[in-house]
């Protein structure tokens, strides 16, 4: 199981991947979207958890990154995603490109938690 160390104001944190559905930018700041804990807040820049999370996360738009195992539905009218969770997200991605993404992912034998 992989593991990040989340640098937050007073303290660290070490966090399951597998636990992060997605993370979400407000200027220097990242709020992380947890399966089974409540949001936590990162003093780390958007761009440093793209580059953490890599593989199974994807950056749909400038602000958003997003787990794909958690990706229930895509609205493309709505430039909408609902995640397994209950929460929605918008994307700036082309629709066809994220389904792209998708297909490649789970063809490879990865199964949606």
């Amino acid at each position: 199981m992989q593991k990040i160390i989340l640098k937050q104001k007073n303290k660290c944190q070490v966090l399951d991947v597998d636990e992060i559905v997605f993370c979400k930018s407000h200027n220097n700041y990242t709020e992380i979207f947890c399966l089974k804990q409540k949001n936590l807040t990162s003093t780390e820049c958007l761009k440093k958890f793209t580059e953490k999370l890599n593989g199974d996360f994807i950056r749909v738009s400038q602000s958003v990154l997003v787990n794909l195992h958690y990706i229930q539905e895509i609205i493309p009218q709505k430039k909408e995603i609902i995640l397994s969770t209950g929460d929605k997200t918008n994307f700036t991605m082309k629709y066809s490109e994220l389904v792209s993404l998708l297909k490649s992912t789970f063809s490879e034998g990865t199964k949606p938690v």
